[in-house]
């Protein structure tokens, strides 16, 4: 890749969290990438995810762990990431 995992992480996160179109430009001034990279790194993730169509889940599905009540966020660098919410 031309950039680091951070942001490969960062555009993933992204695209799986944000309800509305996600455009490569955004990304990519906030990331400090060339569009085109953003447009190409996007393009390999959606391509990546159409292969799980073939594995439906089916059966029986074990969850390993849940959170219920709602999420707060917070900051780290310009990452959004959840954060559980104290219940004590």
């Amino acid at each position: 890749m031309k950039f680091g995992l951070d942001k490969a992480f960062i555009i993933c996160f992204e695209m799986a969290t944000t309800t509305r179109s996600l455009s490569a430009s955004y990304l990519a001034k906030r990331l400090g990438i060339t569009p085109y990279t953003a447009r190409m790194f996007m393009y390999k993730v959606r391509n990546s995810m159409k292969s799980s169509e073939n594995f439906l889940m089916v059966n029986r599905v074990e969850v390993d762990e849940f959170v219920v009540g709602e999420k707060k966020m917070a900051r780290l660098g310009e990452a959004m990431i959840p954060r559980k919410k104290k219940l004590w």
